[in-house]
Order: C-alpha cells, then sequence, then structure tokens
C-alpha cells in the first residue's frame, strides 16, 4: 500500500469524499481523486500503481509523469507512506485569530457525556420544535405580564453570556454522539469580535444529517436553556429570567446567518 494505513475515506455527498489523515486533517476530494487514492491503496508499488492508473483513466503517463501528478495532486499531505514534498498548511480554524483553549476536550467529553442523548435525530428534532413552540407561547402569554419590574442587568448579563459555553457544549455533544474525537471549547477573535469555539473537525466523517445536527446542536442548546429560563422565570415570577431567556432565544436568529462563520454557515456549507 502506497497510502498511510491510518488513511480512512468518509462519503461526504453524491460526488465527494472526506480523506481523514493521521495528523487530524480532513480533505474533501471530487470522484476522480478518490479513484486515485484507492489506486494508491490498492497498489504496493509506484509502477503497478501507474500501471492501474492509466488503465483507469484511459491514460498514456509515464512513471516520471505519474510521480509529478501525485507530487501535485496528493504530495505534502501526510498521505503517502514516502512523501518528501514540503508540508501543505493546515488551515484549520484559520479564520479565528489569538485562540486560547478554555476547556480541554477530556472535561468537555465529560460534561456532555450525560446529555448524548439530546442528538438521537428523532429526539433532536423533536425537542427543537418543541423549544421554539414553548419559547414563542411563553412571549405571546407572558408579554405584558410582569410590566413594571424591575431588572437585574448584572443576573441577565451573566444568564447571557453563559449561554456561550451551553451553545459549545451542544457541538461537542453532538460529535461525541457520533463516537467521533472531538476537542475542547477555547476562546478567539473572529475578525475584531470575541467569540467561543468548540473544535469538531471530525464531524465531517459523519453523514450529511449527522453534521447539520451537529452544526444545529449549539443552537437547539441554547433553546433548551431559553426555555428553561423563561419556564423559571414564569413560576417564580422573575423579569430578569425572562428578559434573559427571550434575549437568548432572539439571539439564536442571528446565529443562522450564513454571510459569517456562525452556525448557519457550517449548516449551508
Amino acid at each position: 500500500m502506497l497510502l498511510k494505513p491510518e488513511i480512512s475515506f468518509h462519503i461526504f455527498d453524491d460526488k465527494r469524499w472526506v480523506v481523514h489523515t493521521p495528523d487530524g486533517r480532513n480533505i474533501l476530494v471530487n470522484e476522480a481523486s478518490y479513484q486515485l487514492l484507492e489506486i494508491l491503496k490498492s497498489n504496493i508499488s509506484l509502477i503497478d500503481a501507474n500501471k492501474a492508473f492509466n488503465e483507469q483513466f484511459q491514460s498514456n503517463s509515464s512513471l516520471a509523469d505519474f510521480k509529478e501528478y501525485l507530487a501535485e495532486i496528493v504530495g505534502g499531505y501526510g498521505i503517502l507512506q514516502e512523501d518528501t514534498d514540503t508540508p501543505r498548511p493546515n488551515m484549520k480554524n484559520q479564520y479565528l485569530k489569538l485562540k486560547v483553549e478554555l476547556i480541554p476536550a477530556k472535561v468537555t467529553g465529560y460534561l456532555v457525556k450525560p446529555f448524548l442523548f439530546l442528538y438521537r435525530p428523532l429526539f433532536f428534532w423533536s425537542t427543537f420544535l418543541g423549544f421554539i413552540t414553548c419559547i414563542a407561547t411563553l412571549i405571546f402569554i407572558l408579554k405584558d405580564t410582569f410590566k413594571g419590574q424591575k431588572i437585574d442587568v448584572a443576573l441577565v448579563g451573566i444568564l447571557f453570556y453563559g449561554s456561550m459555553l451551553v451553545h459549545e457544549l451542544g457541538h461537542i455533544g453532538a460529535c461525541a454522539s457520533n463516537k467521533l474525537k472531538h476537542g475542547g471549547i477555547g476562546f478567539g477573535f473572529y475578525f475584531i469580535m470575541p467569540v467561543m469555539y468548540a473544535d469538531i473537525t471530525n464531524i465531517w466523517l459523519a453523514n450529511k444529517h449527522r453534521r447539520i445536527i451537529a452544526n444545529l446542536a449549539g443552537i437547539h442548546n441554547e433553546l433548551f436553556y431559553a426555555t428553561v429560563l423563561m419556564l423559571l422565570g414564569c413560576g417564580l415570577h422573575n423579569n430578569s429570567l425572562l428578559v434573559a431567556g427571550i434575549g437568548i432565544a432572539t439571539f439564536t436568529v442571528w446565529e443562522f446567518n450564513p454571510f459569517v462563520r456562525f452556525d448557519g454557515y457550517w449548516i449551508l456549507s
């Protein structure tokens, strides 16, 4: 085998595959590139691989041409067992600057372990719609209930920003529910905007349905969190909890924006 034995292939859609490398890189390839990698996987010498390549693609490439082609297509990715090409840069999360990991993978895995059932497809979609319905109903029923009550701005702020952690744990939980390796939760800057992030790069190895769930899981968790806060606010007659819940639920609408690298962008991609 000319490929490293740890290399694995995962279906992305009808005509593309994700190649997972030993160093954790995930590379999206088209059908022709996948066929080339299968040839490299099935042959133990470049001469045999070159012959199979010419037969597969009805080509007449010499061994020298084939080596040059391999260097251009797969060289530097850590895919080949004997790869002397300059390593290609890993673009993972390059849009985030000044990244700092706050909660390591081991801890995040422990935190989400009791909640993995939330991300089973049928339960996920049922509760996702249920939270939206509950929040909309509470807003309609309670819109005039607590007028005139004071709001604890500090408490609202703490609860609102706490939803950021709840959000990222949703992504981690959905990744873990697929038994895929995940990273930790960290903090960085997207342009000049401070953001939190969850390392779930390996969710690209799951099927499309599971990828969508993983990218929606942060919003799902926030809606769950907002629903709980609003129900508590209703039961305790606490306007601060109600306002925090409404604020969090409202912010999830912005997170569907597909033009910046928020959840809507990843769902679309």
